[in-house]
């Protein structure tokens, strides 16, 4: 095997590493409990956990994403696939995030009102 094939193959096996840090890095902080738990269940690399608390929780887009990049290591066909729904889902993470903190900050407004 060539330097370059070596560090190509390096590359490949790192890819799926890459990918799950970049967004990871990209996702909010949980703020329901059973996201808390599915974040370390995915730090733990525990993918059957995380898919179990994904399914349990099918409106939860926080969870849908740490579900999808659990089986982005397995580095499978469908790549292309879970890097999209992943991405949309921590689109939807940062959007629900949102909503709930500006409900809050409302509520406060209007009780100072």
């Amino acid at each position: 095997m060539t330097v370059a094939a070596a560090t190509a193959s390096s590359t490949q096996q790192d890819l799926p590493s890459q990918i799950i840090a970049q967004l990871t890095a990209q996702m909010p902080e949980p703020w329901l409990e059973h996201q808390r738990v599915c974040k370390e269940r995915f730090n733990e690399q525990d993918w059957k956990q995380v898919r179990h608390i994904a399914a349990e929780n099918l409106d939860d887009p926080l969870c849908k994403a740490y579900s999808y990049m659990s089986s982005i290591t397995k580095m499978p066909p469908t790549l292309t696939v879970l890097l999209s729904e992943a991405a949309r889902a921590i689109a939807d993470a940062h959007r629900d995030a949102a909503i709930v903190r500006l409900n809050r900050i409302n509520g406060e407004l209007l009780k100072a009102a």
